[in-house]
């Protein structure tokens, strides 16, 4: 359907009030590093710092605890995960298909099936007692993984207080119920450096509620994805905890991060940038931010330290 000018105007200023709202779609909050960073302390970033949300204690993973680099006449150059899905749980078998423009997003009415039994409604309270909702991907039976400002947030006083996760939630419907998170992490990139190439995080679930939702494949490559079709599907804070999923292409891409002309709102923030529906479903990014002004949504790329951190998991 062709919408009006006037229309598309007030999509566009909604969107941007979307982007300000309590809702953990943070534009802007991130600053780039500087230009003089050493490739010691780059290594650094990938440290991931870890909160215990039971004992409040903190402790600092090192990026050569969990993962190595490979030099040599035959570096790695790519590497992935594969889905799990449980025995009996239906396959969704759907056609590929901030607001830029006209929203395209389609609501998926069976969240029962994989691969969005997979994702997760979540509710994280911060240190000030400020609430936000956001999105999140199952990776393991206990473990799902989700922005960096989803569970770090410092202008809300660092670490969530806590954080509840929904996976296939629908409306009022809970078809897997619900937990809450244990432990939590983020690089050090995104809790001491704000930085948006380092956004993403990871949260250890009370229950293996896994075992029953499925949970997603993930992939990286040191090759672009520019041109690679995507799909994008979270919880858009407008949408009354309904899931809304759109397909798109990335548009361009960098090191640590990919863009495209995908639409999403605050609420968002966590879902996985994946490829392929049921089989081979991976995740290969992260989506956390975006501006309808500037006509791109952006996510966090997964690189091979976030792979190697959360397959350690598996």
């Amino acid at each position: 359907m062709v919408k009006s000018k006037k229309f598309k105007i007030l999509t566009t200023l909604f969107s941007a009030l979307l982007l300000f709202s309590l809702l953990p779609y943070k534009v802007g909050n991130a600053v780039p590093l500087p230009t003089n960073v050493s490739a010691n302390s780059l290594n650094d970033l990938d440290n991931i710092d870890v909160k215990d949300l039971n004992t409040q204690s903190e402790r600092t993973i090192l990026k050569s605890q969990y993962t190595t680099n490979i030099d040599g006449l035959n570096p790695v150059t790519e590497g992935s995960s594969k889905e799990y899905i449980p025995s009996g749980l239906p396959v969704a078998k759907s056609p590929q298909s901030v607001v830029i423009g006209s929203d395209d997003r389609t609501e998926i009415t069976n969240t029962t099936v994989f691969p969005y039994s997979a994702i997760c409604y979540i509710r994280m309270v911060f240190p000030n007692n400020k609430a936000y909702i956001g999105t999140a991907w199952m990776y393991a039976k206990n473990v799902a993984i989700t922005a960096g400002h989803c569970v770090y947030s410092a202008e809300d006083g660092g670490w969530a207080k806590s954080i509840l996760v929904c996976p296939g939630a629908n409306g009022s419907n809970l078809p897997f119920g619900s937990t809450y998170a244990t432990n939590i992490s983020a690089p050090k990139g995104w809790t001491e450096k704000n930085s948006t190439d380092y956004d993403w995080g990871l949260l250890q679930l009370k229950d293996n509620i896994g075992n029953n939702t499925g949970y997603f494949g993930a992939s990286w490559t040191s090759s672009s994805l520019k041109g690679s079709n995507v799909d994008v599907t979270g919880y858009p804070g407008e949408k009354s905890r309904t899931l809304w999923k759109m397909s798109g292409t990335i548009t361009s891409d960098t090191s640590n991060k990919v863009y495209y002309q995908i639409d999403t709102t605050g609420g968002q923030s966590g879902c996985p940038v994946y490829q392929g529906d049921g089989e081979n479903t991976r995740a290969v990014a992260i989506h956390t931010s975006g501006s309808s002004a500037g006509g791109w949504n952006s996510a966090t790329r997964i690189t091979k330290p976030i792979f190697d951190y959360i397959n350690s998991f598996r």
